[in-house]
């Protein structure tokens, strides 16, 4: 196998990696690996923005949420803000270990 040959290999098994690296918030958002250096936030499919990182991505995307779902009314967007926040945390939750039954 040439450099070359190996080369393109390494490109695409890093892009299948990549291609299962996703957050999937709701039915519409998605927070994904894009290419190695960029996470991308996506609404039903549609392109949001582009982050260096998950942590950066998690913070953007409330504010993606809110612009798409709140009204204008202050009580509306703080309302949909706690609803947000609420939705990425029980996104994010990882089960808790359980001991094994004796």
């Amino acid at each position: 196998m040439t450099r070359i040959q190996k080369s393109l290999a390494s490109r695409k098994a890093n892009s299948q990696a990549r291609s299962n690296q996703i957050i999937t918030i709701d039915d519409h958002w998605k927070i994904l690996r894009s290419d190695e250096r960029n996470w991308e936030i996506q609404l039903n499919g549609k392109f949001q923005g582009f982050y260096p990182n998950v942590p950066t991505a998690l913070q953007a995307l409330p504010a993606k949420m809110l612009s798409e779902i709140a009204s204008g009314t202050l009580k509306d967007c703080l309302e949909h803000q706690k609803a947000i926040i609420a939705m990425i945390h029980k996104a994010l939750e990882v089960p808790k270990f359980q001991p094994p039954l004796q």
